[in-house]
């Protein structure tokens, strides 16, 4: 309710946002107990069971046990389908690959590239390897 969702909203979706997050055992607990990824789990779960129309994801799939990353993907990848814009601010070069339709790399506050994720993945590990190699040359 901290958002601006009704009781109602919340007292509808309670059940389906336990589920979703895996935390049926700790969800008695106060939040303030939980781990940085507990709280990661609970917060993706109720921006995902709000169907929101412009969705920004800081990297919420790196939390959390295997199941729950393809579990989150699963539901952004629908959320994908059906129209809805999706961000997802991430450094998983296997996520860009598998969920985007569109790649932007960004460094240092500029864009270094804005297009395919394939193109954007090549780009930015080339990057990566010439870094590797000129500090490789200065030691």
């Amino acid at each position: 309710m901290l958002l601006g969702i009704n009781r109602t909203k919340v007292e509808n979706d309670y059940p389906e946002i336990v589920k979703f997050s895996g935390l049926e055992k700790a969800i008695d607990k106060p939040v303030k107990n939980y781990s940085s990824g507990m709280k990661a789990r609970l917060g993706f779960s109720i921006a995902a069971t709000l169907q929101p129309d412009i969705f920004i994801i800081d990297e919420a799939l790196s939390t959390g046990d295997i199941a729950f990353q393809q579990k989150a993907s699963e539901r952004i990848q629908d959320m994908m389908e059906k129209a809805k814009a999706v961000i997802i601010v991430t450094h998983s070069m296997s996520l860009t690959r598998q969920l985007c339709t569109r790649a932007i790399w960004m460094e240092r506050g500029q864009i270094r590239y804005d297009g395919e994720p394939e193109k954007a993945v090549e780009l930015y590990q080339e990057s990566i390897q010439k870094k590797r190699e000129r500090l490789k040359n200065k030691g």
